[in-house]
């Protein structure tokens, strides 16, 4: 786990260019804004931040800071099996699902963000302090628990998370969502979806409009085009062997089914937001 100041973090990025252009992240980034306004993209989407907005970024997605603007806060980094197990199970539900519901952007009254960032500065302290020391790390793991409970209590009380919806519908939902996360590049066709979580396309696609206002299969072509959007920036692969890892069976199929719902080629996209972070 990474307590940083993002003050520390521009004096870095204007060595190294650290930040600039999209990357793709591995763990739990929770960025919290004590100063300025600034332009966050993620997911190739732009998010405007204020003092007081926090901002998650979760596993998987791409993401890249605005240096260019005076602005300030806070960026914890971390693993969801940071917690020990015996905190988790304290959780209304575990960390990875609760940052997996979060949206990408809000704003908590200024007392809960005041209460964050009074958890967050004893963290940071504890970090300088007692990191070397086995019962040190414990105390800021539990800080962590401690700002975590803050936040999905905030969530839940203000209906931001998607369990707003149908429970039913929401658990359906959610195993047609990690199915699709490990089945991406290998199915394409909600019907095959539907026959493995056991329900008809009727049901599947009720319980996908419950939460997401659209159609399975709109669901699921979004999620093809947000993953080739993320290898085309974070890695340099050619585009064909990107569409073979998606599941194209010829590259000239991914192109037009890119062009289609992009509106662009893969390489123009990709030329594009290099461009940007350049």
């Amino acid at each position: 786990m990474q307590i940083l100041r993002c003050a520390d973090l521009r004096q870095r990025a204007s060595f190294s260019g650290w930040g600039h252009t999209p990357h793709r992240v591995s763990f739990c980034h929770l960025i919290v804004v004590t100063r300025g306004q600034f332009t966050h993209t993620v997911d190739f989407v732009p998010v405007t931040c204020t003092e007081g907005c926090w901002v998650v970024v979760q596993p998987g997605q791409v993401h890249s800071f605005d240096w260019r603007t005076d602005w300030d806060g806070w960026l914890i980094i971390f693993k969801p099996e940071a917690l020990p197990e015996t905190l988790v199970k304290r959780l209304s539900h575990d960390v990875e699902s609760l940052f997996d519901e979060l949206p990408t952007l809000f704003m908590p009254p200024p007392e809960e963000h005041d209460a964050g960032l009074r958890i967050i500065s004893q963290m940071a302290l504890d970090s300088g302090r007692y990191a070397d020391l086995a019962s040190g790390n414990r105390l800021i793991v539990t800080g962590l628990y401690y700002l975590l409970m803050r936040v999905n209590l905030f969530v839940q009380g203000h209906g931001l998370s998607q369990r707003k919806s149908n429970q039913k519908l929401f658990k359906r939902f959610q195993q047609f969502k990690k199915m699709v996360e490990v089945r991406l590049s290998t199915q394409h066709h909600v019907h095959e979806y539907a026959q493995i979580l056991g329900c008809s396309e009727k049901s599947l696609n009720r319980a996908v409009f419950a939460v997401e206002k659209m159609t399975a299969k709109a669901y699921l072509t979004q999620r093809i085009v947000l993953e080739a959007k993320r290898m085309l920036i974070h890695s340099m692969q050619p585009v064909g062997s990107i569409g073979i890892d998606l599941g194209f069976d010829e590259a000239t199929n991914f192109v037009k089914f890119f062009k289609r719902e992009v509106g662009m080629p893969p390489m123009t996209f990709r030329g594009l937001y290099l461009e940007k972070g350049s």
